[in-house]
């Protein structure tokens, strides 16, 4: 299982960032329901599970199928939703009923808040991106950017999304930030070529492929 072994869950990992950082998402989404991807018991494993599975699914078109994902990831952010609006009621009752005075009580109620609100927004996220992968495979891609903006997708994909709805300037520009900022990342690179090729800048799109050349020897 995945907590009996650490190098299950970090050949897990590096499957699905593989899968993504490639765009190989018929390859992902063919692998639900295999060991690989089985459920874990663990909420925050499993929600990456679905959120990647639900959105390689998307991506490839499977509509029907990405809408199983992310009704039951909607599911569970109700659930979480409640789950917080009754801790924070109970830290409140708790609080006034030692007497606290309102500073103690406002605090009890955000520490309440605060174990529950990173489960929310990993739910939140997760649906928005399965929507935003739904509505680029239909070709509404100028939708798509700012749900994938609120899924906080890495800005690889962001870009991608950039290009398939024409804004190459832009995609340009946020490709240049992406490498500064992640200087001889070979995904970085590689966006910044796409987003240049795109632009019709090829004759920097070939520069930056020759840099991409040169640190291939690396690659991870």
């Amino acid at each position: 299982s995945l907590e009996e072994s650490g190098s299950f869950k970090y050949g897990r990992d590096r499957l699905i960032n593989v899968l993504q950082s490639f765009e190989m998402y018929e390859t992902l989404a063919g692998l639900r329901g295999t060991t690989w991807l089985e459920d874990t018991g663990d909420a925050d494993e499993d929600l990456r599970r679905d959120r990647a599975v639900g959105s390689a699914l998307a991506a490839t078109g499977n509509e029907t199928e990405a809408f199983v994902y992310r009704d039951r990831l909607q599911k569970l952010l109700e659930a979480e939703k409640q789950s917080l609006a009754t801790s924070v009621v109970e830290a409140e009752t708790k609080a006034r009923d030692a007497k606290c005075d309102e500073t103690a009580v406002e605090k009890a109620k955000k520490d309440a808040e605060n174990k529950v609100i990173g489960k929310i927004e990993g739910y939140e996220k997760a649906v928005v991106e399965i929507n935003a992968r739904v509505a680029a495979s239909k070709g509404e891609f100028a939708g798509s950017i700012e749900l994938f903006t609120k899924a906080g997708v890495s800005n690889d994909d962001l870009i991608a999304a950039m290009i398939q709805a024409g804004k190459t300037d832009e995609a340009v520009e946020k490709a240049a930030a992406n490498v500064k900022s992640n200087p001889g990342e070979v995904r970085a690179l590689a966006s910044q070529i796409e987003a240049l090729y795109a632009a019709n800048k090829k004759e920097d799109a070939k520069s930056t492929f020759e840099q991409l050349r040169k640190i291939s020897s690396t690659i991870d």
